[in-house]
């Protein structure tokens, strides 16, 4: 592997564990107050401590699935991995689009 690739994937793996533990943290605190909540209008006695446990489970389990996939998404603008330290200044990897055209025909178009 290259050395971009070898710095997404450092990148990606310093990102992924982290944001896992975040989403499983939020989305267990939000699913044990969502269960504690609904389990105190809907039941009484340890049926509302059923309920909060199974609330942080099931939101617990789905905010790490949530934190998983957003440690995957593409990085902010302008912090993408480049072959290059600033491609956008070298005049010979960009040009105008008017330059890219063919030139027009004998009747006027490309």
């Amino acid at each position: 592997m290259d050395g971009v690739h070898d710095r997404a994937s450092r990148r990606t793996s310093e990102r992924l564990p982290r944001r896992i533990l975040v989403g499983t943290f939020v989305g267990a605190a939000l699913g044990a107050m969502i269960g504690l909540i609904a389990g105190s209008i809907a039941y009484d006695g340890t049926a509302v401590i059923a309920c909060t446990l199974a609330g942080a489970l099931g939101l617990g389990l789905i905010g790490s699935f949530v934190g998983g996939m957003s440690g995957l998404e593409s990085p902010s603008p302008g912090n993408e991995p480049s072959e290059r330290a600033e491609p956008l200044a070298e005049e010979d990897l960009t040009s105008e689009e008017s330059l890219r055209r063919p030139p027009a025909g004998p009747t006027g178009r490309p």
